[in-house]
């Protein structure tokens, strides 16, 4: 284990401590630790996340290397660093797939960020998958990740109205629709059993 390692181990396990003793997880939301590059050695410099209402100075922030308490910490809220201390970068998905409300609730959101941020703040925009060709979501991402309704109807559902012209049953194609809406709805849950489910269909 590196120094540094060692020394935001031990950081973050007074951290979970402290969490433990004011207020369970579902109460308040839990302390955040990332190392950041703002420093060069043999100095680090670790940014610490949390609740809006909480007070931290030196005096109350123990870090420890090797089970040696580290001397001369100090604490600089990011509303007070300076603008070359600490910066925002924002990553958007730029694709095809992204287009219409996606995007505009993507764009939305940087600007609410912005907005929060103090007036010194750096930020910067990286747009990724700028150059893809994907112009639709899959089904799956959209409702593990993205959270939102399907495209299933102009994806899956055609397979079984192209069948149907030609004489081929595709019940279960009409039935896996029929779940994924489902899913959508809130009505079904996203488990291993639907599969099996599916199978059963004939």
């Amino acid at each position: 284990m590196t120094r540094l390692q060692r020394i935001v181990a031990a950081l973050v396990a007074v951290l979970a401590l402290a969490a433990a003793a004011t207020a369970s997880a579902a109460e308040q939301p839990q302390p955040t630790l990332r190392v950041s590059s703002g420093a060069a050695l043999p100095y680090r410099a670790l940014v610490l996340g949390l609740p809006a209402d909480a007070q931290l100075d030196s005096s109350s922030l123990k870090v420890f290397e090797n089970g040696e308490r580290v001397k001369d910490v100090t604490v600089t809220p990011a509303s007070a660093s300076g603008a070359d201390q600490f910066a925002t970068v924002l990553v958007i998905d730029a694709s095809n797939s992204m287009h219409g409300e996606p995007e505009a609730a993507a764009l939305n959101a940087a600007g609410t960020l912005v907005t929060h941020l103090p007036a010194n703040s750096q930020v910067g925009v990286v747009a990724f998958n700028r150059t893809s060709a994907k112009t639709h979501s899959g089904v799956w991402r959209d409702l593990a990740i993205r959270r939102r309704r399907t495209e299933v109807d102009v994806q899956i559902a055609p397979i079984a109205e192209i069948g149907a012209r030609h004489g081929i049953d595709c019940r279960a194609t009409h039935r896996l629709v029929a779940m994924i809406h489902e899913v959508e709805n809130g009505t079904r849950q996203m488990t291993d059993d639907n599969l099996l489910e599916l199978s059963r269909v004939n």
